[in-house]
């Protein structure tokens, strides 16, 4: 799995983690370096270098800002309400209630290693066509997830909180424990791994889409497909499913209740009376195998300095992702 560069160190404010290998600059520190230039061609030579390393994708403050050349009207505003560890900038007019929108989901996902820091940017596209790609540090957003209409707000249930598992998953930092971190996530990728090629795989990863549970009026085709292709990635799987815990737990567990079963009758012993067993078919064991294997990394991942009891964690996992230990005792599927 590719891997992102990692600075060598680390800042944790209550759980915002942001790098410190490179030096920040002020606002202030920027505008005086940019009135230096009036002086000479160092004062010119000065102001660039300040704008490139603000706009570096390492800088946890980042935001790439729209193509062509730099202007006054593009430099990010901060949006962050109060006592929000990921702050929230946008180089777009945002009403107050997108704001909470997005910081209700960085408020459910920072205690996981979310990234620092959204950036809402006008008619931004990932390159894959989505919504959203996670890098270190930064979650990025296009107005348009925003727009007004029952399919873009259909999308935003979907997209917005994928984007913060995403990083979530992307961004994995060590709370508490990194042994145990990085064990669950070796045990998540071999699990993934193992399951790749698994017979009823498309009918799994169909219970496993989002988008599956929208209403053909509201789900488009095109969004359906992006979300199946990114299911056969680590980070992807992980996003959608974890969203699909969170929007739809109720859909979820009818459809894997749906999934039909198959009737065997085991070899036994000679002159016993032959029984017959309900099994999950391969399709219903295969999705709850993605299943178990997400929500066991997830529970991971929950902060746990203090190495508490079991109860705390579902506690905290119960708290981000309302019914998590409900939905998977209706799956089915053990706890960790």
């Amino acid at each position: 799995m590719e891997r992102q560069p990692l600075a060598t160190i680390m800042n944790n404010h209550g759980y915002a983690w942001t790098r410190q290998a490179e030096r920040r600059y002020s606002r202030r520190d920027a505008i005086l370096l940019g009135a230096s230039a009036v002086f000479g061609v160092a004062g010119a030579t000065m102001v660039r270098s300040v704008f490139v390393e603000l706009a570096s994708p390492t800088t946890a403050a980042a935001l790439p800002l729209r193509q062509g050349t730099p202007s006054p009207a593009a430099t990010p505003i901060d949006v962050t309400p109060r006592d929000l560890a990921t702050r929230i900038l946008t180089e777009v007019p945002m009403t107050g209630e997108t704001r909470d929108v997005i910081a209700a989901e960085a408020a459910r996902f920072a205690p996981f290693g979310a990234g620092t820091v959204v950036a809402v940017r006008a008619s931004w596209r990932a390159p894959d066509g989505g919504y959203g790609e996670a890098t270190p540090g930064r979650i990025e957003l296009s107005e348009d997830l925003f727009a007004a209409g029952a399919p873009s707000l259909a999308r935003r249930d979907i997209e917005l909180p994928s984007a913060f598992a995403r990083s979530v998953f992307a961004n994995l930092a060590p709370h508490d424990d990194n042994g145990a971190q990085l064990r669950a996530l070796g045990d998540y990728l071999t699990v993934f791994a193992s399951l790749r090629n698994g017979e009823g795989r498309e009918e799994a990863l169909g219970v496993l889409n989002p988008y599956s549970y929208l209403g053909p009026g509201i789900r488009t085709e095109d969004d359906r497909q992006r979300a199946r292709a990114a299911l056969d990635h680590p980070a992807g799987l992980f996003a959608l499913a974890t969203t699909t815990f969170l929007r739809f737990p109720e859909e979820l567990v009818s459809a894997v209740a749906a999934m039909p079963s198959q009737v065997t009758i085991p070899v036994i012993m000679a002159g016993a009376k032959p029984q017959s067993v309900l099994v999950d078919s391969p399709a219903k064991s295969l999705a709850k195998g993605y299943l178990r294997a997400v929500a066991d990394f997830l529970t991971a991942l929950v902060p746990n300095p203090e190495h508490r009891q079991e109860a705390y964690v579902k506690t905290q996992l119960d708290q981000a992702i309302p019914r998590f230990g409900v939905t998977r005792f209706d799956l089915g599927i053990r706890a960790v």
